[in-house]
């Protein structure tokens, strides 16, 4: 498990037995595992099955697989 602030201008994948509370910030984030916090992203999120996030996302492209889990509100804004 992981708790704090995540912040890169990379690709954040987090893998399907990870457990993360944090802030994340990056330029793509791609979630297998469990996630409680904001993510936000400048260029998309992938919540995959069997993914639990729960919280924010903010990103201009935003996916969502059958089977995840996203408990939040969803922002979409113009990519930068």
């Amino acid at each position: 498990a992981f708790e704090g602030k995540i912040e890169t201008d990379g690709h954040l994948i987090i893998g399907r037995e990870a457990v993360v509370s944090a802030d994340i910030t990056a330029g793509e984030v791609s979630v297998s595992g469990i996630v409680n916090g904001r993510i936000k992203a400048s260029q998309k999120i992938e919540l995959y099955k069997k993914s639990k996030t729960s919280g924010d996302v903010i990103a201009p492209d935003l996916s969502i697989e059958s089977g995840a889990i996203f408990n939040g509100t969803c922002i979409m804004e113009d990519k930068n």
